[in-house]
């Protein structure tokens, strides 16, 4: 059942518009106490955390614990100076005191954040444990890959009709490769941590010895197999491209960065056969990718920030939002603490 459970989040929460809504997060917190309590249950949870992973999270998750706790005024002058000057001005706007309040703008995201927070730590309890299975893990890795070509083919009809949106929300993705996801940026997140798994998948199911020659390559029983693995891959870093996300297609690099330096020091250097399939698939992504259009990817990475929007101009107030701030302003509460600055 645990399994089931965890195969289902996997799949589906992303599906209504990468889950954004409230009652979908609440709805999946409760999904992943339930995976924990039945694996606890049947005695499943094989990984055992770390103390550095109990100190860390413990610390984590206390601070933001205690940023919801009511205080003294005095308290609360002494940890968030200007969370209380801003409380004794407004308070003094309606004609009352300043007793007790927390160090949180907002209580309730504070709160809602926190909790989800945990449940995410539940989660990926279970996953590592569940992982841990052969079984359990073939099939995570059956479900990611599934959910990354689905996510890819929707993202790439996105790009090709701009028309289509996510889902009934017309014209959501503005021609833009976003999936399910109403955000472009959180599904360029995905492709770029799926695709690597599919790659990596492809490339167990072969053998790449140096002197195997092209026929024989051909003759595997599992080419395939391969071939189609190869396919889904190029899909998924089109898909990635165009996202337009520059933060998503510069992480997709540094992350097959990583991935070729893993296998060079595996296997010593790179086999003639892996290096050809690898060529393979960029001139596949450069085809495809150029009759689709990357003079618009290349826009996108042109473009300067700029006007009131522009990042810079947000993150310098922002460091003035964290010096007045010692204490922090509490989980969620940066959308009603930046208008200030």
């Amino acid at each position: 059942m645990a399994k089931g459970i965890v195969y289902f989040i996997t799949a589906t929460v992303g599906l209504l518009f990468g889950a954004v809504q409230p009652w979908i997060m609440a709805l999946y917190a409760v999904l992943m106490i339930l995976a924990f309590g039945v694996l606890l249950w049947q005695g499943g949870l094989s990984w055992r955390p770390g103390i550095w992973v109990w100190t860390t999270v413990g610390v984590f998750l206390g601070v933001t614990l205690i940023q919801m706790v009511p205080m003294p005024a005095g308290w609360l002058a002494l940890l968030s100076p200007v969370r209380e000057k801003v409380l004794v001005t407004a308070a003094g706007m309606l004609g009352e005191g300043v007793e007790s309040n927390a160090i949180a703008y907002s209580v309730y995201q504070a709160f809602a954040r926190w909790g989800f927070l945990v449940c995410l730590g539940l989660f990926f309890w279970v996953c590592v444990s569940v992982g841990r299975d052969r079984k359990g893990y073939k099939g995570l890795v059956v479900v990611l890959m599934a959910v990354g070509i689905f996510e890819a083919l929707y993202g790439l009809v996105q790009v090709l009709f701009p028309g289509v949106g996510v889902w009934w929300a017309s014209g959501a993705s503005a021609g833009c490769a976003s999936g399910t996801y109403i955000n472009r940026n959180n599904f360029s997140g995905l492709m770029e941590m799926i695709w690597p798994v599919a790659l990596g998948v492809t490339l167990a199911q072969g053998e790449w010895e140096e002197k195997k020659g092209f026929k024989a390559m051909l003759a595997e029983e599992h080419v395939g197999n391969q071939l189609l693995g190869f396919l889904m891959v190029v899909l998924m870093v089109l898909a990635l491209l165009f996202s337009r996300s520059r933060a998503g297609i510069l992480g997709g690099f540094v992350g097959m960065a990583a991935l070729l330096g893993m296998l060079r020091s595996a296997s010593g250097r790179f086999r003639w056969g892996f290096r050809i399939v690898l060529m393979l698939m960029v001139g596949l992504v450069v085809v495809y990718g150029g009759q689709m259009g990357f003079d618009r990817i290349l826009e996108r990475f042109l473009q300067l920030e700029g006007g009131a929007g522009g990042r810079m101009e947000i993150w310098e107030p922002t460091w003035g939002m964290v010096t007045e701030h010692p204490a922090g302003i509490g989980l969620g509460s940066y959308e009603f603490v930046e208008p200030g600055y």
